[in-house]
């Protein structure tokens, strides 16, 4: 999910020509292809379907997006806290609180009272 919604993300500030106002952090061993858009536009035309997956990858990333926003109008910290822990438990693995935190849209101490209620 998280990388889909970053290369989405870079997609989108790739063709906008604008410039990235998110921050993102790798937290696992990952590895980075970049692009100019002669390269992406040759890559479009030689394999088949590249655009279909282009045009998907944005769709998908407009879902996500959407569904975020309404999480943060539509639920508290705790129903995004609990939806992240059922959906993605790994990412408590391997992303550091203060991370987690950031991602809810919360403070790293409100996240440590959901998670001492919870507890």
């Amino acid at each position: 999910m998280l990388f889909k919604t970053l290369l989405s993300h870079l997609l989108l500030v790739f063709f906008k020509q604008e410039e990235n106002i998110l921050y993102f952090e790798a937290t696992e061993e990952t590895e980075l292809i970049l692009l100019n858009s002669n390269q992406l536009e040759i890559i479009i035309n030689k394999i088949e379907y590249s655009g279909d997956a282009i045009r998907n990858l944005f769709a998908e990333f407009g879902m996500v997006m959407s569904r975020r926003v309404m999480s943060i109008h539509t639920q508290t910290a705790e129903e995004r806290y609990l939806s992240l822990m059922n959906n993605y438990p790994e990412v408590f693995q391997k992303a550091k609180l203060t991370q987690v935190a950031s991602f809810l849209g919360i403070t790293p101490q409100s996240l440590s009272r959901i998670r001492k209620q919870i507890i």
